[in-house]
């Protein structure tokens, strides 16, 4: 089954950016049409309309409450309730500070769903923003820190309301769901290890010669030569971190900055022959270079473009992605300087001292700017957690476990992304980094779980939301689709119902466990048959 949507007077650019990401993240197959006569029959029409305007549909609709003019939305002008889904409270936007919501009367058109996720997504709170320093100072004024403390997905909940809206009126009108699973062989979910290569050594060289030109002399007593040298092989740490990589068959996204000097901090040069040959092994061993704007790019932004040049010289490669020092940015001007510098996509949505959902998901999503009411091709990685914001900056090892573990429960029950920070110099030293480093790798390493660099996240991204549905027809003897498959994609899944038996004209694997059908791509010419007949 397919879902179309209405084209009307009332779809702008952002009502269609985020009814899409809303069918694309559940992996509904969808089409844009003109008029309801353009509808394959097997299907369900979706109508984002004003709930005053009158629609005559004989075809099964399902109708989204239009509120709101989205180019006009404003944090400042927002009413909030309370709205309890599958017993997880969250808040919306409603048109009504006397409106009331129980569980019993929440439905499609009882609130506008568009812009609440729209809100989130687009960053609306955030747009008067000038500064990245407001994103502190004003973080505990934001509905989800008020709401959860950012550990509530409520963007997620809202997507996994939308399905189950669409799941009924599928149920209701005797019509067949299929949905891409979201990862390729139906994973539970996703993670990415990513780190920021901010210190190489953990002392300036001239500050380490006259360190131990002290400590020499009898002057300085508190260290000795030997831990001088141990805190900088500790703060290096490649020689360890990336042979156990190796050995455990995992990569990782590694951001790089390109400038040396900022203000009174020395980072690396990296032009110099130890960090162009550190980038040569993560190249040879499949890691990613991903793009790190030093500390004041923000400023001038001249410096992106010369930063990412300069790094791109010295890697030999095209550099895709950007996360910012220090999350020197703001959204959606990152957005746009993303795609002004011919990335791929951002992955610094996270608050400097919260952990969890900054943009209230924990997927990727497509980018919209909402200032100039324009999408983006940018896809925003939202990292999940990072040392800092780990409870006391993570030196409370208990109390860091923790979140850890509920953030990781969170994302799992999802199906997200667990997109981890961990500096590399913090990998092995202080000692309570190291420890919950090696806490996180225990504690990922069993799961059944779509784990690789954030380039490889976002080719599949990509590969999935272009496979489609050429043809689906449903009748008492079953289903026969016909799919169009695009270039590259080597193995996908699909949801599909347990009371059929498959087949298909590549290899394939049905799980009646789990009830997804993963399909084998391997010369199939960019089309594939499925037939579907009852058991």
């Amino acid at each position: 089954m397919q879902i179309f949507c209405l084209n009307n007077e009332f779809t702008s650019d952002a009502v269609k950016y985020t009814i899409s990401y809303l069918l694309d993240r559940n992996g509904l197959f969808f089409k844009w049409i003109n008029n309801p006569g353009e509808m394959d029959e097997n299907s369900i029409l979706l109508i984002y309309k004003p709930n005053i305007v009158q629609t005559s549909i004989s075809a099964p609709a399902l109708f989204l409450s239009k509120q709101f003019n989205l180019d006009q939305l404003h944090s400042s002008n927002c009413l909030w309730e309370k709205v309890t889904f599958k017993n997880v409270s969250i808040p919306i936007i409603t048109n009504s500070g006397q409106q009331k919501f129980t569980n019993s009367n929440v439905s499609a058109s009882s609130f506008d769903l568009i812009a609440n996720v729209y809100y989130h997504l687009a960053r609306v709170e955030e747009n008067d923003y000038q500064h990245p320093n407001d994103i502190d100072t004003k973080a505990e004024n934001s509905i989800l820190f008020m709401h959860g403390n950012f550990l509530i997905p409520v963007v997620d909940i809202l997507c996994d309301f939308f399905y189950d809206m669409i799941n009924k009126k599928a149920a209701d009108n005797n019509l067949i769901l299929i949905k891409k699973a979201l990862y390729p062989i139906g994973q539970e979910f996703g993670i990415a290890l990513t780190h920021d290569v901010d210190f190489i050594r953990a002392f300036h060289p001239f500050k380490k010669l006259i360190f131990k030109a002290l400590i020499r002399s009898g002057l300085k007593k508190e260290r000795t030569l030997e831990e001088i040298d141990k805190l900088d092989e500790l703060t290096w740490g490649f020689n360890r971190l990336l042979p156990f990589y190796k050995q455990n068959n995992l990569r990782a996204t590694f951001f790089f900055m390109a400038k040396y000097l900022e203000g009174m901090h020395f980072r690396y040069r990296i032009a110099s022959k130890r960090i162009k040959k550190l980038i040569a092994q993560l190249k040879s061993e499949d890691h990613e270079i991903a793009f790190h704007p030093s500390r004041y790019t923000f400023e001038s932004p001249k410096r992106y473009l010369k930063e990412k040049m300069k790094l791109e010289k010295i890697s030999g490669l095209s550099v895709t992605g950007i996360r910012h020092h220090y999350l020197r940015c703001l959204f959606p001007q990152i957005w746009v300087t993303a795609a002004w510098l011919n990335l791929k996509y951002e992955a610094g949505m996270i608050h400097r001292r919260y952990s969890g959902f900054r943009a209230g998901t924990c997927f990727p999503f497509k980018t919209f700017d909402h200032t100039n009411q324009t999408p983006l091709e940018i896809i925003e990685f939202p990292t999940t957690f990072f040392e800092n914001t780990l409870p006391d900056k993570g030196n409370d090892f208990e109390a860091s476990k923790k979140i850890i573990n509920q953030l990781l429960e969170t994302v799992k029950a999802y199906g997200g992304l667990l997109n981890i920070l961990w500096h590399s110099n913090n990998i092995y030293q202080p000692e309570v980094y190291s420890k919950l480093w090696d806490y996180i790798i225990r504690l990922i390493q069993n799961e059944n779980v779509y784990n690789h660099p954030l380039i490889t996240h976002y080719n599949w991204l990509k590969l999935r939301e272009k496979i489609r549905i050429q043809s689906f027809k449903q009748s008492e003897n079953g289903i026969m689709i016909r799919m169009v498959i695009p270039d590259g994609l080597e193995k996908f899944s699909l949801h599909v119902p347990a009371k059929f038996t498959y087949k298909c004209s590549s290899k394939m694997y049905f799980d009646s466990n789990k009830d997804i059908l993963t399909i084998d791509c391997e010369n199939t010419g960019g089309l594939i048959s499925i037939e579907a007949l009852p058991i």
